[in-house]
């Protein structure tokens, strides 16, 4: 009987922001190939004794397909550990593409992405009522092929709520994209290093200053950067609120509360 391969979301640093079925699943696994240079060694925790744990930092995907097709044909069960959620930035679709062509079984266990681990620090809602309704996700393309439908400054000109991954290296061309779309030099924005381990960062700025202080902390890597609507309201509070728990809205599990 063949193996399974499970393509689990490590979360974004701390080992207790591994969802439960993903702990649950390393903890049974033959075979752990995980992300080195991303996930945090104390993840592996959770492993069993005598399972076997592969860095995958320094290999291709052929390599890494290899040692799993081989688990996989000797009957083990393999968990693929991604950083943060793999659906995002992960590489997940290659993986799965070359899994497909073995016919191995597989499934995906989502995890706390980093976006949501950095709003979570600051208690900073990203979807604000009346104020930011719509998120992208998004990168400086440095080395990566560039889209030109998500051209960084035709995506800004939208003023959306703007969450960069993996451009800490273009902060410069970051700025330029949001000011060549008409956003304001002094336009708040947050810088997030390594979030949930020991030395993580949270660096308050404005988007004309975010090439400096990434150059002024050394950062290169494992950095997040949000700006627009969510963060303004975080730093100059609206005092929008929903619908949902509004006494003046009735919805099928409410009525109107309200007193004439």
């Amino acid at each position: 009987m063949r193996g399974k391969v499970y393509f689990i979301g490590a979360g974004p640093g701390s080992p207790d922001l591994i969802t439960v079925r993903g702990m649950t699943i390393l903890s049974k696994a033959d075979l752990v190939v995980y992300a080195d240079s991303l996930v945090s060694e104390e993840m592996l925790k959770y492993c069993r004794n005598g399972a076997q744990i592969v860095g995958s930092s320094s290999m291709t995907l052929e390599e890494t397909n290899l040692e799993i097709v081989k688990a996989v044909d000797d009957g083990k069960t393999v968990a693929r550990l991604h950083s943060g959620d793999p659906s995002v930035y992960g590489a997940l679709a290659e993986q799965i593409r070359m899994l497909k062509q073995h016919d191995i079984e597989m499934e995906v266990v989502p995890g706390i992405s980093s976006a949501f681990a950095a709003s979570a620090l600051l208690g900073m809602e990203l979807t604000v009522p009346g104020i930011s309704q719509s998120i992208i996700f998004t990168r400086i393309p440095g080395r990566t092929e560039r889209i030109e439908a998500e051209n960084p400054v035709e995506l800004a000109r939208l003023k959306r709520t703007m969450i960069f991954f993996l451009s800490a290296l273009s902060a410069r061309e970051l700025t330029e994209s949001l000011l060549e779309a008409g956003w304001p030099e002094d336009s708040k924005a947050v810088i997030f290093y390594r979030i949930s381990w020991p030395e993580e960062k949270v660096i308050l700025t404005d988007v004309s200053r975010l090439e400096e202080e990434i150059r002024k902390e050394k950062l290169d890597r494992q950095v997040l950067i949000i700006v627009g609507p969510a963060v303004q309201n975080f730093f100059n509070d609206t005092g929008k609120r929903s619908m949902l728990y509004n006494p003046q809205f009735s919805h099928r599990f409410r009525t109107d509360t309200k007193h004439e």
